[in-house]
């Protein structure tokens, strides 16, 4: 089984993929599941996979929404027949930015707080 991502959002992750290369097997249905996987700008860290999410046997593609922006993101998919699920397909993407900026500094001695302003973004 062949599994992409064939479009990176900032908040959704769009799969495509092949059914099984076997030509005995009748597939009844792909279980699905994911997880941010290295903390880009998710200060969370790695997180827990989700609940295996049950899709129809016809499908080839799926959504995942709801996600954070410019996390890294690890998904697997698994094709399930009457012997039970198959080995999964692991992809692994990184949502899109979605206008957000990051700052870094190092620390001061003897500095009491800062000021951040900004203005004249354009997406470019």
């Amino acid at each position: 089984m062949n599994l992409r991502v064939v479009t990176k959002l900032s908040t959704a992750l769009r799969l495509e993929w092949s059914p099984p290369s076997s030509s005995n097997t009748h597939v009844e249905f792909y279980l699905l599941k994911y997880r941010e996987l290295e903390p880009l700008a998710c200060m969370s860290g790695p997180g827990s996979w989700s609940p295996w999410i049950e899709v129809n046997a016809d499908q080839r593609r799926f959504q995942i929404p709801d996600l954070l922006p410019y996390c890294k993101h690890q998904v697997m998919l698994s094709a399930s027949t009457v012997a039970g699920p198959g080995r999964p397909a692991v992809a692994t993407a990184t949502t899109d930015v979605a206008g957000m900026c990051f700052v870094n500094w190092r620390s001061c001695q003897n500095f009491e707080g800062f000021k951040m302003t900004a203005s004249g973004f354009a997406n470019k």
